[in-house]
């Protein structure tokens, strides 16, 4: 196996943060998007990271540096002393040693990792998949109907690294949903504006309103005011793991004044006016 500190440029007792800023220079220098059709930094690429995810990962930094020693076993991996090595991280004074090295909490677990998700309403809505990405890893991440902006997805095992797989900190992900067209989402609900002209406000009516690919009908009551908020039942937002479930719709209605009147309107409405004043 090639020297993994040659690789990333730093000495044998390089600490963890020393690592990290070397690794991030180089698979910035040889990022393959900085380099296309290069083979050289592809593959250099591929070194780089392949060396500071043993490096980084104490179980198989422990069979590497085995490997380097005549203790190793003469070249293959030691499986006993690594697993001697995860022992005394478990029961011995050592493992305050290595979670102070590693930045691992006190009991030796790697640290959760926090990052951010933006997406449509469209898919908050319906739910999706997105990739991420964290370090040089790509992960798919599920994201159930219904969430909301502000709420943390956990993803087990994928944060900072512990000194056992079990120890391993997890990926938490907070989504930010981003409104989109004539919909928005807030605590009250999952609002939309309609336009309405003056005579279905005066008289009432029915009306369609269009909710992605849902098209659903309303009424309108008589007389229903400029800004007058009309709540549809179950016709919303999905509720979070209610599988069929939806919280309630909010339409602002907005009355539009008629203009351009022919003169058979005009004298319609100052009838509606003398009998008003009557």
């Amino acid at each position: 196996m090639k020297k993994l500190y040659d690789i990333l440029g730093v000495p044998m007792d390089a600490t963890a943060g020393e690592i990290k800023k070397a690794y991030r220079k180089l698979a910035i220098k040889y990022h393959p998007d900085k380099n296309p059709n290069n083979s050289y930094a592809e593959e250099k690429f591929k070194e780089v990271s392949e060396a500071y995810g043993i490096l980084t990962d104490p179980k198989k930094k422990v069979k590497y540096q085995q490997q380097q020693t005549p203790y190793g076993g003469g070249g293959g991996f030691n499986y006993q002393g690594a697993d001697m090595f995860e022992e005394m991280l478990r029961n011995t004074p050592f493992a305050e040693m290595f979670n102070q090295r590693y930045g691992w909490a006190e009991n030796g677990r790697g640290r959760d990792v926090r990052t951010k998700l933006q997406f449509p309403l469209r898919d908050a809505y319906y739910g999706t998949e997105r990739q991420i990405h964290i370090g040089v890893k790509a992960l798919n991440l599920k994201i159930p109907k219904g969430i909301r902006s502000g709420q943390t997805l956990r993803v087990k095992g994928e944060g900072q690294k512990g000194h056992t797989e079990d120890k391993h900190g997890d990926l938490l992900v907070t989504v930010e949903i981003l409104n989109e067209g004539n919909l928005f989402l807030d605590n009250q609900g999952l609002h939309t504006i309609a336009k309405l002209d003056l005579y279905d406000a005066v008289l009432g009516s029915t009306q369609k309103v269009k909710i992605f690919d849902r098209l659903l009908s309303y009424k309108v009551p008589q007389g229903s005011q400029n800004g007058k908020v009309l709540r549809i039942r179950n016709k919303g937002f999905p509720k979070w793991k209610k599988e069929g479930e939806y919280d309630d719709l909010l339409i602002t209605l907005t009355v539009e004044t008629p203009h351009l009147l022919s003169q058979e309107e005009l004298k319609l409405f100052e009838k509606l006016r003398e009998l008003k004043n009557k």
